[in-house]
């Protein structure tokens, strides 16, 4: 596998300077649809109707409290983030702020994003405005650790 060189952008936050993927675009479901097909020689009407109802499953099976492993990529499962309560008594489903489907990509993804040759490569091509807390847009998270550690534009998320 050839390895992808990504354009990357880099993104201050409190006055620390971090690397962040840039996304290019978003690919349509009519487009991975067509790539399948390319890829596989299954008819287009067939790949849609797989994938439909492989969304439908997933999505049903985390509803019911299931996580969903798919082989080589990596599981869905359902994410809540919800206000902490002093008294454990009135921690209820009242005080969920947030219901998620999430994603964790499989130690073989890891490790092939990572591959030295055939991972990803990131070249620098711009750089944001400082942001702190109050005006990062996310509600005073600004992705960091808090600790001057490592950056992760979903902390706070789960």
């Amino acid at each position: 596998m050839k390895k992808q060189t990504l354009k990357c952008g880099l993104e201050a936050v409190n006055g620390k300077t971090y690397v962040k993927a840039t996304q290019y675009s978003k690919i349509s479901f009519k487009d991975l649809v067509k790539d399948i097909q390319d890829h596989t020689g299954v008819p287009m009407a067939m790949v849609k109707a797989t994938i439909d109802a492989m969304a439908h499953e997933v999505l049903d099976n985390v509803k019911n409290g299931h996580s969903v492993a798919i082989d080589g990529l990596g599981s869905f499962y359902l994410s809540t983030s919800a206000k902490a309560q002093a008294d454990a008594e009135k921690a209820n489903s009242s005080t969920v702020r947030r219901v998620a489907l999430a994603f964790r990509q499989s130690t073989e993804v890891k490790n092939d994003l990572l591959n030295k040759s055939t991972g990803v490569r990131f070249d620098t091509l711009e750089t944001s405005a400082d942001k702190t807390p109050d005006d990062s847009g996310n509600g005073g998270n600004s992705g960091g650790s808090g600790d001057g550690g490592e950056y992760n534009e979903n902390d706070g998320i789960d």
